[in-house]
C-alpha cells in the first residue's frame, strides 16, 4: 500500500480524493540507552508549520539476537508514549507487516527504530500550480545532504 501513495505529485484528486504532496516512509535508529522521546518535540513543530503531515509512525525494537518488536504509540507505556502525546497526526495503518520487516532489517541490533511515514504537506501549493500552468514534474529525488555540502564548498564563490 505504501508505495502507492510515493510519488503523487503529478496526481490531482482522484475518485475525490484529495491530492497529496509525496509522501515518505523515514527510518530513524536510536541506541536502546539513548531513545527518550525527545524527538517529538522536532517532529511537531514541523507539523504545526505544516511542513510535513504524519500519516503513520511506530517503534520498533531490535534486540541483540535481532528479534523484532513493534510498538504502536497508543499501545506503549506512559514513558516511552508521553513524549508524543502533543503531535498532531493520523495514524492510518499505512505499513504492512512486511514494510516494517523490510524497513527494520536496516537497523542495527540493540536498538530502537521510530518509523515514520509522513506526506510533504509544504508540496501541495506548489504542486497546484505546476499543475495549473500545465507542467509536470519529470524528475525527483533526493540528494544526499553531505555530497552536496561537499559540493557547494568546492565550488569557488563568485
Amino acid at each position: 500500500m505504501l508505495t502507492d501513495l510515493i510519488g503523487r505529485f503529478n496526481d490531482m484528486d482522484r475518485n475525490g480524493q484529495r491530492a497529496m504532496g509525496p509522501t515518505e516512509l523515514a527510518v530513524i535508529e536510536f541506541s536502546e540507552a539513548k531513545f527518550d522521546g525527545s524527538i517529538a518535540k522536532a517532529l511537531a513543530e514541523i507539523v504545526d508549520k505544516d511542513v510535513v503531515t504524519i500519516l503513520d509512525l511506530l517503534l520498533v525494537q531490535k534486540t541483540a539476537e535481532g528479534e523484532l518488536t513493534v510498538i504502536e504509540l497508543s499501545d506503549a507505556d506512559s514513558n516511552l508514549a508521553a513524549p508524543f502525546d502533543e503531535l498532531e497526526g493520523e495514524v492510518l495503518w499505512l505499513l504492512s507487516d512486511a514494510d516494517v520487516k523490510r524497513a527494520a532489517g536496516h537497523l542495527a541490533p540493540g536498538t530502537t527504530g521510530l518509523l515514520i511515514v509522513w506526506e510533504n504537506t509544504w508540496v501541495r501549493d506548489f504542486r497546484e500550480a505546476v499543475v495549473n500552468s500545465g507542467g509536470r514534474l519529470l524528475v525527483h529525488d533526493q540528494l544526499d545532504p553531505d555530497e552536496v555540502a561537499g559540493a557547494m564548498a568546492a565550488t569557488p564563490e563568485a
